[in-house]
């Protein structure tokens, strides 16, 4: 419970200066449902939606990956 606070933390002050960290999914998944950028096998980078039922899918299509790592999308460009 405490590295899971520790992480939460960690990721709070890290999104703040948007520094961003890859996590492992093999430690933690994300709190909420949505998009998310994932790295995967073969060293594959892309979006990914993490749904309600804690599976990685493509956004519109049902098929599953499994990423080994994700991250939060940073903020969009400011235009």
């Amino acid at each position: 419970m405490e590295k899971q606070k520790l992480n939460n933390e960690q990721n709070s002050a890290l999104h703040k200066t948007n520094v961003m960290c890859w996590v492992a999914c093999s430690e933690r998944l994300p709190d909420s449902i949505g998009s998310y950028l994932c790295f995967w096998e073969n060293c594959y980078v892309g979006m990914l939606f993490f749904n309600s039922n804690k599976e990685w899918c493509e956004m519109w299509q049902q098929e599953k990956h499994k990423p080994t790592h994700w991250m939060p999308l940073p903020k969009p460009p400011c235009i």
